[in-house]
């Protein structure tokens, strides 16, 4: 080595402190090696700053994610929570099995038949069994038939002949036009048959009467009877049922027979018709 030599490795030798960027030169290498301490600082500045954008950016997405609601991924696909999701077959069968057997699979009758015969087998029921379902028809105020209190303890009797049981009756029909044929009698009721001559289609007939002796009257219309003409004659029926009577009252009664603007009357030959009250004798 010489001189010149020499003097260069002094050199580096002096030079090579700790802010020399020949600090890292090699001794024994021909190529010294150069170690810039700016650059690696800048390398450090820059990772810096690129870890502090990233907890930047961190922390904003955290705070974003506090405030943003992930929408699902279709809202008409959301199924209601009453809605009950039935088990398809492939989850196998249900444990709840119903099995369905008939008698005669089991060896039983599939019908049972009951005979009932009147031999006197049936049991024999006391009459005691049925007085709770027995009804007191003396605690009923209102009387079935009527509301007269008389109407059990009298009955109307009449104080004439049946006229149609005469041997005259048809020609009694011919010339008054009317006449009573006969009546029936329920207790205070009265009804009565009258048979008319046929004049014409339109025609009507009325009952008068008087429980009073004729100082009140009341009318009532008599009812064609269906199917009774003989294109001769007519029947009409009347019923007539009497309020408040006592024994010895009496109920008296004539027939108007209206057609073609005349009228005709059966009064009884004059007699009218009459019925008499009287008290119901006693069994």
């Amino acid at each position: 080595m010489d001189q010149n030599d020499r003097s260069t490795e002094l050199n580096l030798k002096h030079n090579s402190s700790p802010d020399s960027p020949f600090s890292d030169c090699n001794p024994n290498s021909d190529i010294p090696t150069f170690k810039f301490e700016n650059e690696d600082r800048g390398e450090v500045s820059e990772n810096r700053r690129n870890g502090s954008a990233t907890s930047n950016n961190a922390d904003v997405a955290e705070d974003a994610s506090q405030h943003l609601t992930v929408p699902s991924k279709d809202p008409r696909m959301l199924r209601s929570s009453s809605l009950k999701i039935g088990k398809s077959s492939a989850d196998g069968a249900s444990s709840d099995k119903k099995i369905v057997r008939f008698a005669d699979a089991m060896g039983l009758d599939l019908v049972d038949v009951k005979v009932f015969t009147n031999d006197g087998s049936l049991p024999n029921i006391p009459p005691c069994a049925f007085n709770d379902l027995m009804v007191n028809l003396n605690n009923d105020k209102k009387p079935l038939l009527s509301q007269d209190p008389t109407q059990d303890k009298y009955v109307l009797v009449p104080q004439f002949e049946q006229p149609g049981s005469g041997a005259n009756f048809i020609n009694r029909v011919k010339d008054q036009k009317v006449c009573l044929e006969n009546v029936i009698i329920l207790d205070l009721q009265v009804t009565g048959i009258v048979r008319i001559s046929n004049l014409h289609y339109k025609k009507v007939i009325i009952v008068r009467y008087t429980t009073d002796n004729w100082n009140s009257v009341l009318e009532q219309p008599a009812i064609y009877v269906e199917g009774s003409s003989d294109t001769v004659t007519d029947k009409f029926k009347f019923t007539i049922h009497p309020r408040h009577m006592k024994p010895g009252d009496k109920l008296i009664f004539v027939l108007k027979y209206e057609v073609l603007d005349q009228e005709f009357w059966d009064n009884n030959n004059s007699n009218n018709y009459t019925l008499l009250c009287k008290a119901k004798r006693s069994k």
